[in-house]
């Protein structure tokens, strides 16, 4: 079965709930084409502290190193790049040392890092893909997670 790793900001972003949504709405949308998702707050249990209910439950040693094994065994990778993130930057390069295919995601009114672009730009095996409103988003996310559904 085919994995995907769900990326995006948690640390520092506008709205962290919808944050939060967003990504366990893109672990869905995954499984809907038989794509395991990895949504790290979900499978690694942070989801709590994120919405403010609890202390941290892991190091940030053990968040590096669970979350750098669950990105070397997945496929692909999903890469929100709404909020700009040290920790989705160091993801990003992590999913291209383990050749992993990125479909990496903004909002249209958002101006990604130049060094994120080129970044990506440069890798064969990513897209780049401005979105209007999350449905928009979904639906220019289909064709891609068939793709990777059907290998």
């Amino acid at each position: 079965m085919v994995i995907a790793y769900i990326s995006g900001a948690l640390t520092q972003t506008r709205d962290i709930h919808a944050c939060l949504q967003l990504y366990e709405e893109l672990g869905k949308l995954c499984e809907e084409y038989k794509i395991e998702a990895f949504v790290p707050h979900i499978k690694l249990g942070s989801g709590d502290f994120f919405r403010g209910r609890c202390n941290a439950p892991r190091s940030p040693s053990k968040i590096f190193l669970q979350e750098s094994r669950a990105i070397q065994k997945s496929d692909i990778i999903l890469v929100c790049l709404d909020d700009p993130s040290t920790g989705v930057g160091a993801e990003l390069q992590l999913a291209i040392d383990n050749n992993l295919d990125i479909m990496a995601f903004h909002h249209r009114d958002i101006k990604i890092s130049n060094y994120i672009r080129g970044m990506l730009e440069q890798y064969s095996k990513s897209k780049i893909l401005a979105y209007e409103n999350k449905d928009a988003l979904f639906e220019s996310l289909k064709p891609w997670l068939t793709h990777h559904s059907q290998k």
